[in-house]
């Protein structure tokens, strides 16, 4: 199976600022939208606010950082990188992927 969000940028397990941390990561890649997958792993790729979606939804996801196999997909705007505002668009997409 192709990956929804092909790139593992960092893991973010157990910190504080997940979100804004992996949202830095994709900011400098020039990424539009990331996943949070398994915890606080960040995963993003140059197509991934396209994609992110193509599996669907479930309610594996916890905390805002995801659950196995499904991410808690969050979107950049602003794309100024020292000026960056990130929303959370969907709740938890399904199979991320292997």
């Amino acid at each position: 199976m192709v990956r929804v969000m092909p790139k593992f940028l960092g893991s973010f397990h157990n910190q504080d600022g997940a979100v804004s941390k992996c949202g830095n990561l994709v900011s400098l890649k020039g990424y539009y939208a990331f996943g949070l997958q398994n915890g606080g792993e960040c995963w993003s790729g140059p197509e991934a606010h396209m994609t992110y979606a193509r599996l669907g939804t479930t309610d594996v996801c916890k905390d805002g950082r995801g659950g196995g196999f499904a991410h808690d997909v969050y979107f950049i705007g602003n794309y100024i990188i020292s000026h960056f505002w990130i929303v959370k668009i969907n709740s938890c997409t399904d199979k991320a992927g292997a």
